[in-house]
């Protein structure tokens, strides 16, 4: 055993400035590449679903489809063209039916613009489909209403209007958003891949140094 060790030794007095200066190589090139790389920003946001009766705006499996399609984001004022701003765009789910929206890029104002305006262009639909909604059954209120009473049919009629009037206060909800819009720089830290760098550039020292004797020792055997 101290034959490996004082043979260890020698090769780390032969090769000594080697040894250093492969961590020290390995932290640098680490560090220069990663504060190269272009910063990244992700901008985030939750909407939770409404209910009035029409999928397209309130059924997660629905809206997320929807929000994927290029032609979809296209009936909205985007700051980015609706065709590559639907491949950075990834819809998400999480339980509740609230939908996640994450937006990646390098132009921190773009990306936090952008996805506000799908945030809210999509807000915006829902509540118009749901006022459409609101209407429909309004007129249905209103045409039945107008009917004369009939003594046979007067229970019946009274009846339907309650579920109508109750479809509109109880059973129907605006979609509105859960978590506004915000935005985080997501760029690697260079100080921490410097630091990952000299580790690897460490580890590899210490293989030079360790690597030779099991060798020998494996041919010894």
């Amino acid at each position: 055993m101290k034959s490996y060790l004082d043979s260890i030794y020698k090769r780390f007095k032969k090769y000594i400035w080697i040894l250093l200066l492969i961590p020290i190589f390995t932290a640098g090139i680490s560090y220069i590449l990663e504060a190269r790389t272009p910063e990244t920003y992700t901008a985030y946001s939750e909407i939770y679903l409404g209910y009035f009766e029409y999928e397209r705006y309130t059924e997660p499996r629905t809206v997320k489809d929807f929000l994927a399609n290029t032609g979809n984001l296209e009936e909205y004022d985007l700051s980015m063209p609706a065709s590559e701003l639907s491949k950075q765009l990834k819809v998400g789910e999480k339980p509740g039916k609230i939908i996640t929206l994450t937006l990646v890029g390098n132009d921190k104002k773009t990306v936090e613009k952008s996805l506000n305006e799908v945030t809210e262009g999509f807000i915006k639909q829902s509540d118009e489909k749901k006022a459409e909604m609101i209407a429909f059954y309004e007129e249905k209120i209103e045409k039945l209403e107008s009917l004369p009473d009939a003594p046979e049919s007067f229970i019946d009629k009274q009846e339907f209007l309650f579920e109508l009037q109750d479809t509109i206060n109880n059973h129907m909800r605006s979609t509105v958003i859960n978590e506004p819009v915000t935005i985080k720089n997501t760029t690697g830290d260079p100080l921490k891949r410097a630091i990952f760098g000299f580790l690897v550039g460490f580890i590899i020292s210490v293989f030079i140094l360790v690597l030779p004797e099991f060798l020998k020792r494996e041919e010894k055997e």
